[in-house]
């Protein structure tokens, strides 16, 4: 399977629930940059819709207070008091890039993605072992296709090649996992 970029991705998939209150910063700080009239309705407007920062000087004791305050750390910290660590991840990386602050390899861990149907094939596995391990015969894999894919199975009962394709998909899932079990367990001391 290809490696995801965060680049390939649509804009509002990648930052999920906070890609609104990103695009709505951006558009606040482009009116403000280009400094375009306002009719004193818009601006009553924005100072009730709580999108008006007034103009002032910030001194270098103000700094700290002021970038606590900056809207990319206040959506850091609402993603970090979520407990969302992949949203908090991808704002974090999304703002240092913004800043031309590039991380090296590492420093941040890869992006995760939603695995395919691991509460299905950890059921069919689960179901394996409570059986006693059998020899993964035609019949074995015939009862566990009919319990985990009772529909498919049905529509398959005319059909031997897709029946065929049922058993062996539950024959893959249970090696899969056998795989991945003995490629975690740990080495003996000898």
């Amino acid at each position: 399977m290809a490696k995801k970029s965060p680049t390939t991705l649509p804009f509002r998939k990648f930052f999920g629930e906070y890609a609104s209150a990103i695009e709505k910063a951006h558009a606040r700080e482009e009116r403000q940059r280009n400094g375009k009239a306002v009719t004193l309705r818009q601006f009553v407007q924005s100072v009730a819709n709580g999108e008006f920062e007034p103009c002032r000087l910030i001194t270098s004791a103000d700094l700290r207070a002021e970038v606590e305050q900056w809207w990319p750390i206040r959506l850091i910290r609402e993603a970090a008091e979520a407990g969302d660590v992949e949203g908090c991840k991808r704002l974090l990386h999304y703002f240092l890039l913004e800043l031309q602050v590039p991380l090296p390899d590492g420093v941040l861990r890869p992006f995760r993605w939603k695995r395919g149907r691991p509460k299905e094939t950890e059921g069919i596995y689960a179901s394996w072992i409570e059986r006693g391990r059998p020899a993964l015969t035609w019949r074995v894999c015939e009862d566990l296709t009919k319990n985990f894919y009772p529909e498919e199975f049905a529509r398959a009962k005319s059909h031997p090649n897709l029946r065929k394709k049922l058993r062996d998909r539950v024959r893959a899932t249970i090696a899969r996992h056998q795989q991945v079990l003995a490629a975690t367990k740990p080495a003996g001391i000898s």
